[in-house]
């Protein structure tokens, strides 16, 4: 990937991902509120609870094992919180939506266990009929 000052163009695409962060949020803190237009944004929470707050309100916190989704719609502003006395441990990963694809929202599931018996899992898609979390970028994440 590029970042910051680093950038090649040979690293700037992984197909529609953007961006790939392994996060860790201090005890009651929170990121830096920051606006946000046709993206979706999917978290894996590895520990504690993450929520949303901004343009959607508060959310109710997603906790370990939980993904959550926020989708940008036209434009929201959007920052993390981890409200409890331990830190909190998420993947996040970002992906373009397309222009006009509706308003911005927020989704939670629960991710999958070993009792999947071994096999990949579809967490999230851009396909209506795959019931899974209902992105607007036209991705697929397994």
């Amino acid at each position: 990937f590029s970042f910051a000052g680093y950038a090649r163009s040979d690293r700037t695409n992984w197909g529609s991902l953007r961006i790939l962060n392994h996060n860790f949020l201090a005890p009651g803190a929170s990121t830096v509120p920051q606006p946000l237009d046709h993206f979706d944004i999917l978290q894996w929470v590895l520990r504690g609870r993450v929520g949303h707050v901004g343009t959607l309100g508060t959310s109710h916190l997603a906790q370990a094992r939980h993904i959550q989704l926020i989708t940008s719609g036209e434009g929201l502003v959007h920052a993390d919180i981890n409200p409890d006395k331990e830190e909190a441990e998420f993947l996040e990963l970002r992906f373009p939506a397309p222009e006009g694809h509706g308003p911005a929202f927020r989704a939670v599931g629960q991710f999958p266990g070993k009792e999947d018996g071994g096999r990949w899992t579809l967490l999230a898609s851009g396909r209506r009929d795959d019931h899974a979390l209902l992105l607007r970028a036209p991705s697929r994440v397994w």
